[in-house]
């Protein structure tokens, strides 16, 4: 596959599966929090309805409690012969306009005595009174009656109340006080919750339910939604647990979303037990959940269109500068490497450039030092040839020499040739050793040791060589100890043969300093002077085996420093100086144990 056609496919890839995921994300997110917010706010609902009836049943039970001591209730001794206690409870039922279905007070045998409706009088009671709830209220017992068919127009329903009503004088029972209480009262509190929440009816569910779970009242709306038995009886409530958050009904389409409250109380009213269901449906409640889902599957559509056409031009953006780059890297010529093509296209892809640019210049300098290495070993093969040809006649030219000099009788001439012999004798012996060190250097034997002290032991050896050519030669120590790990004899070696090399490069009534310092990556010595500096072209090939910067050099010593600080994982560098001439410095790295004293070196 081309390049072009893969990076077209890695944008689609990376833009639509991630569009893909967030767009699941943000639904499936959505979905829960809309869910939570629902059933947090149908709770509430069921909660508030809750609490307005346990308030409402509150203010029944305690009219009835308060009714039972008023003065006119005596008349039942009587049988409520003047109609005072019928007129009271007429006039009661009258003021709390409809709330009460009938009040009725009726003696031990059931028989009514007294009615706000006149024609009930002298009947039976006619009311169920099995299952009957006690509360106590202020030392006062109420009793609420089963939820039953009132005697009042057809299909109307009433939650009786009776109280018993005891004679001031004997103590003894005179009868119960009843009130039905309009249970249309408690259905229009349901109702209430849909209008309240300014939804249609189709959109939310209250029923209420006793403590066995059978429904006793339900908006109408819900009543036409609940299943029901043969007799037309809604169908108790399905288990719930305090945890439930829906709920499916046989035969409808889709589950609902409810929020139940059980009854707690109101004041020290202890309740009946029963609970409050709000339902909302599934499907209506998470509508925006639906709707969010459609405009982000095309908002994603529409990106992903963007993005084909993004992705084309950014493709052959891409792959244009990455096809010049692999032509020129199928034509690189490692003899006359050929210029890299410009950078173009994005910013990795110019790097990629640069990198390449990076790497040509690295295999040139690979091919400099394998021209070097193969310089070291000729220079190794020329040292051992020399040390076995050259040093046996130079070493019977030099004693011959000698002899020569010991002769009384040698004319000046003479004694002048002999002298040239002894010079150059030890120059050819020094070029041999130099050679010899060259091809051959020792192995280093790395031992902790001070810096410092290396330092000040060079420039002590070449103090007077450099005060007979009119120099200044300092050395600054780093404060204590300049611990590093190296081999004392070859680090002053390294030091003299830079300290020589500044002697003879730098003019009479110059400087030449040392220093060393100390920090967190390890330590640091630099050889600065005051000479002509080395140019910026030569600095790297000064390291190279036969390359001099001074007449009559044999291009060896620095050559032996890189060497030697090869071994001691050190580092050479040439750069302009603070004091006008040329700064050697080099890098050591931390040493692995500490230093020892002054006086040590290399045991």
């Amino acid at each position: 596959m081309r390049l072009g056609h893969t990076l077209l496919l890695a944008f689609l890839l990376l833009v639509v599966l991630p569009i893909a995921l967030l767009t699941t994300l943000a639904y499936l997110n959505s979905g829960r929090a809309l869910r939570a917010e629902i059933h947090h706010r149908l709770q509430q609902d069921a909660q508030q309805l809750m609490q307005r009836i346990d308030a409402l049943l509150f203010e029944r039970v305690e009219n009835l409690r308060a009714w039972r001591d008023v003065e006119v209730m005596q008349d039942a001794q009587v049988g409520d012969v003047d109609k005072r206690l019928a007129r009271f409870l007429a006039s009661l039922r009258q003021g709390y306009g409809g709330i009460y279905a009938e009040l009725l007070f009726a003696d031990g045998e059931g028989r009514v005595i007294a009615s706000s409706d006149q024609q009930h009088i002298g009947r039976p009671l006619g009311l169920d009174a099995g299952g009957a709830r006690a509360v106590t209220l202020g030392a006062v017992r109420v009793e609420i009656l089963p939820l039953q068919a009132c005697r009042v127009p057809v299909q109307h329903r009433c939650l009786p109340l009776r109280t018993t009503v005891a004679s001031r004088f004997t103590g003894e029972t005179l009868g119960a006080l009843y009130t039905l209480l309009d249970w249309s009262e408690i259905e229009a509190l349901l109702d209430h919750v849909t209008e309240t929440r300014r939804v249609p009816p189709h959109r939310l569910h209250a029923l209420l339910a006793d403590g066995e779970q059978q429904v006793i009242g339900a908006t109408p709306a819900t009543r036409q939604l609940w299943p029901q038995d043969g007799r037309g009886r809604l169908l108790p409530l399905p288990a719930l647990t305090a945890d439930s958050r829906s709920l499916r009904l046989p035969g409808v389409r889709g589950d609902f979303l409810l929020g139940q409250a059980a009854s707690t109380g109101f004041k020290h009213f202890p309740g009946l037990g029963w609970r409050v269901v709000v339902l909302e449906p599934a499907r209506t409640a998470l509508q925006p959940v639906h709707h969010l889902l459609s405009v982000l599957v095309l908002l994603a559509v529409l990106t992903v269109l963007v993005v084909v056409g993004v992705a084309l031009g950014l493709a052959r953006y891409i792959a244009a500068p990455i096809e010049r780059l692999a032509h020129f890297s199928r034509h690189y010529d490692d003899a006359r490497p050929p210029r890299p093509p410009p950078p173009a296209g994005v910013a990795e892809v110019r790097a990629l450039h640069h990198a390449l640019a990076d790497m040509t210049a690295r295999l040139q300098a690979s091919r400099r030092q394998l021209v070097q290495a193969s310089k070291l070993a000729a220079v190794g093969e020329l040292a051992a040839t020399l040390a076995h040809e050259v040093r046996t006649p130079l070493g019977i030219l030099r004693s011959s020499a000698q002899l020569l000099q010991g002769d009384a009788g040698l004319s000046p001439e003479g004694r002048e040739m002999v002298d040239f012999i002894m010079a150059e004798t030890g120059r050819l012996n020094r070029l041999v050793t130099l050679l010899l060190e060259c091809g051959r250097p020792r192995e280093a034997v790395l031992r902790p040791m001070d810096l410092n002290e290396t330092a000040r032991r060079s420039v002590a050896l070449l103090e007077g060589k450099a005060e007979a050519r009119g120099l200044a030669l300092s050395v600054h120590p780093a404060p204590g100890t300049a611990p590093v790990a190296g081999d004392a004899e070859q680090l002053e070696q390294v030091l003299l043969n830079l300290l020589l090399n500044a002697i003879q490069m730098t003019p009479a009534g110059g400087r030449i300093r040392v220093q060393v310092a100390v920090t967190g990556r390890g330590a640091t010595l630099t050889v600065d002077d005051s000479g002509p500096g080395v140019p910026v072209d030569e600095r790297q090939r000064i390291f190279e085996p036969f390359v001099s910067g001074r007449e009559g050099g044999f291009g060896l010593g620095l050559s032996i420093v890189q060497q030697i600080l090869a071994q001691h994982g050190a580092h050479i560098a040439v750069e302009d100086g603070p004091l006008g001439g040329a700064r050697f410095i080099i890098h050591f790295p931390p040493a692995a144990g500490p230093a020892p004293d002054r006086q040590g070196g290399n045991p």
